[in-house]
Protein backbone atom coordinates (compact mmCIF):
# COMPACT_ATOMS: atom_id res chain seq x y z
CA UNK A 1 0.00 0.00 0.00
CA UNK A 2 1.82 3.45 -0.80
CA UNK A 3 0.63 5.99 1.05
CA UNK A 4 2.57 9.30 1.50
CA UNK A 5 4.62 9.67 5.05
CA UNK A 6 3.18 6.64 6.38
CA UNK A 7 6.58 5.57 8.10
CA UNK A 8 6.41 8.98 10.15
CA UNK A 9 2.96 7.80 11.71
CA UNK A 10 3.43 6.26 15.72
CA UNK A 11 3.17 2.19 15.37
CA UNK A 12 -0.09 2.62 17.78
CA UNK A 13 -1.37 4.62 14.88
CA UNK A 14 -1.50 1.15 12.52
CA UNK A 15 -3.53 -2.01 12.94
CA UNK A 16 -2.89 -4.66 10.74
CA UNK A 17 -5.35 -7.76 11.10
CA UNK A 18 -4.66 -10.70 8.97
CA UNK A 19 -7.16 -13.61 9.00
CA UNK A 20 -6.62 -16.86 7.40
CA UNK A 21 -9.81 -15.71 4.94
CA UNK A 22 -9.49 -11.57 5.59
CA UNK A 23 -7.05 -8.86 5.89
CA UNK A 24 -7.35 -5.38 7.57
CA UNK A 25 -4.74 -2.79 7.49
CA UNK A 26 -6.34 0.53 10.26
CA UNK A 27 -4.48 3.84 9.49
CA UNK A 28 -5.05 6.89 11.90
CA UNK A 29 -4.07 10.16 11.72
CA UNK A 30 -2.32 10.41 8.13
CA UNK A 31 -2.43 13.19 6.81
CA UNK A 32 -5.45 14.49 9.47
CA UNK A 33 -7.59 11.27 7.87
CA UNK A 34 -8.28 7.77 8.49
CA UNK A 35 -7.80 5.34 5.95
CA UNK A 36 -8.67 1.78 5.70
CA UNK A 37 -7.71 -1.03 3.31
CA UNK A 38 -9.61 -4.43 3.70
CA UNK A 39 -10.19 -7.28 2.11
CA UNK A 40 -13.28 -9.26 3.56
CA UNK A 41 -12.73 -12.77 1.76
CA UNK A 42 -9.41 -13.54 0.01
CA UNK A 43 -9.69 -15.53 -2.81
CA UNK A 44 -8.95 -19.32 -0.86
CA UNK A 45 -7.03 -18.97 2.74
CA UNK A 46 -4.02 -17.72 3.89
CA UNK A 47 -1.69 -18.56 6.70
CA UNK A 48 -2.00 -16.33 9.65
CA UNK A 49 1.00 -17.16 11.19
CA UNK A 50 3.51 -17.55 8.12
CA UNK A 51 2.57 -13.65 6.72
CA UNK A 52 4.24 -10.03 7.21
CA UNK A 53 3.74 -6.83 7.36
CA UNK A 54 6.45 -4.27 7.33
CA UNK A 55 6.16 -0.41 7.34
CA UNK A 56 8.45 1.89 5.16
CA UNK A 57 8.90 5.35 4.46
CA UNK A 58 5.92 5.72 2.38
CA UNK A 59 4.57 2.16 2.45
CA UNK A 60 2.87 -0.63 3.68
CA UNK A 61 4.27 -4.25 2.63
CA UNK A 62 2.03 -6.75 3.09
CA UNK A 63 3.32 -10.55 2.52
CA UNK A 64 0.53 -13.01 2.58
CA UNK A 65 1.33 -16.56 2.86
CA UNK A 66 -1.06 -19.14 0.67
CA UNK A 67 -2.27 -21.70 3.31
CA UNK A 68 -1.85 -24.54 0.45
CA UNK A 69 0.49 -23.79 -2.77
CA UNK A 70 -1.37 -22.71 -6.10
CA UNK A 71 -2.68 -20.50 -8.81
CA UNK A 72 -5.03 -17.71 -7.69
CA UNK A 73 -6.63 -15.72 -10.29
CA UNK A 74 -7.59 -12.74 -8.46
CA UNK A 75 -6.96 -11.73 -4.93
CA UNK A 76 -10.43 -10.94 -3.92
CA UNK A 77 -12.83 -14.15 -3.51
CA UNK A 78 -15.54 -14.53 -6.49
CA UNK A 79 -18.12 -16.85 -6.24
CA UNK A 80 -18.16 -17.81 -10.03
CA UNK A 81 -14.70 -18.36 -10.07
CA UNK A 82 -14.72 -20.52 -7.07
CA UNK A 83 -17.56 -22.48 -8.50
CA UNK A 84 -15.39 -22.59 -11.82
CA UNK A 85 -12.96 -24.51 -9.99
CA UNK A 86 -14.92 -26.88 -7.70
CA UNK A 87 -16.32 -28.12 -11.10
CA UNK A 88 -12.85 -29.03 -12.72
CA UNK A 89 -10.65 -30.25 -9.52
CA UNK A 90 -13.75 -32.41 -7.79
CA UNK A 91 -13.12 -35.60 -9.09
CA UNK A 92 -16.92 -36.45 -7.54
CA UNK A 93 -18.13 -34.71 -10.64
CA UNK A 94 -16.93 -36.80 -13.50
CA UNK A 95 -18.90 -36.49 -16.49
CA UNK A 96 -18.81 -38.03 -19.92
CA UNK A 97 -17.24 -36.28 -22.05
CA UNK A 98 -20.93 -35.21 -23.41
CA UNK A 99 -21.92 -34.06 -20.46
CA UNK A 100 -18.78 -32.05 -20.06
CA UNK A 101 -18.84 -30.14 -23.73
CA UNK A 102 -22.30 -29.44 -22.98
CA UNK A 103 -21.80 -27.50 -19.52
CA UNK A 104 -18.88 -25.73 -21.51
CA UNK A 105 -21.47 -24.23 -24.30
CA UNK A 106 -23.53 -23.73 -21.25
CA UNK A 107 -21.14 -21.65 -19.83
CA UNK A 108 -19.80 -19.52 -22.86
CA UNK A 109 -22.97 -18.46 -23.34
CA UNK A 110 -24.39 -17.36 -19.86
CA UNK A 111 -20.63 -15.86 -19.37
CA UNK A 112 -20.22 -14.29 -22.95
CA UNK A 113 -20.94 -10.83 -23.72
CA UNK A 114 -23.54 -10.30 -26.69
CA UNK A 115 -21.22 -11.08 -29.78
CA UNK A 116 -20.01 -14.56 -28.23
CA UNK A 117 -24.39 -15.77 -27.45
CA UNK A 118 -24.81 -14.40 -30.96
CA UNK A 119 -22.05 -16.51 -32.81
CA UNK A 120 -22.94 -20.12 -30.08
CA UNK A 121 -26.35 -19.36 -31.50
CA UNK A 122 -26.01 -18.96 -35.42
CA UNK A 123 -23.57 -22.03 -34.72
CA UNK A 124 -26.41 -23.86 -33.12
CA UNK A 125 -28.76 -23.06 -36.19
CA UNK A 126 -26.77 -23.96 -38.70
CA UNK A 127 -26.22 -27.50 -36.57
CA UNK A 128 -29.80 -27.82 -36.32
CA UNK A 129 -30.36 -27.39 -40.13
CA UNK A 130 -27.76 -29.69 -40.80
CA UNK A 131 -28.42 -32.35 -38.75
CA UNK A 132 -32.59 -31.71 -40.16
CA UNK A 133 -31.58 -31.98 -43.52
CA UNK A 134 -29.25 -34.98 -43.03
CA UNK A 135 -31.47 -37.32 -41.08
CA UNK A 136 -34.82 -35.94 -41.02
CA UNK A 137 -35.33 -35.42 -37.47
CA UNK A 138 -34.64 -32.04 -35.54
CA UNK A 139 -32.24 -31.37 -32.98
CA UNK A 140 -29.20 -32.09 -31.95
CA UNK A 141 -25.63 -31.39 -33.70
CA UNK A 142 -24.95 -33.36 -36.65
CA UNK A 143 -22.47 -36.25 -36.40
CA UNK A 144 -22.11 -35.51 -32.50
CA UNK A 145 -23.95 -38.21 -31.04
CA UNK A 146 -25.35 -37.35 -27.47
CA UNK A 147 -25.85 -33.97 -28.53
CA UNK A 148 -29.38 -34.09 -28.63
CA UNK A 149 -30.25 -31.90 -25.93
CA UNK A 150 -28.31 -29.19 -27.47
CA UNK A 151 -31.13 -27.60 -29.10
CA UNK A 152 -32.88 -27.79 -26.15
CA UNK A 153 -30.64 -26.20 -23.83
CA UNK A 154 -29.83 -23.38 -26.79
CA UNK A 155 -33.89 -22.63 -27.04
CA UNK A 156 -34.13 -21.48 -23.74
CA UNK A 157 -31.38 -19.68 -23.75
CA UNK A 158 -32.47 -17.11 -26.25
Amino acid sequence: LFLDGVGGLPKDALDVAIHPWSVEVRIRGLGAHNQVFAIAKLHKAIDPGQSLWKVRKNEIKLKLRKAKQGLWMSLHYDQRQAEREKKTLDPDTEQSPDAALMSLMRDAYEDGDDQMKQTISKAWSKAREQATSKDGSPGGMAGMPGMAGMGDMMAGMQ
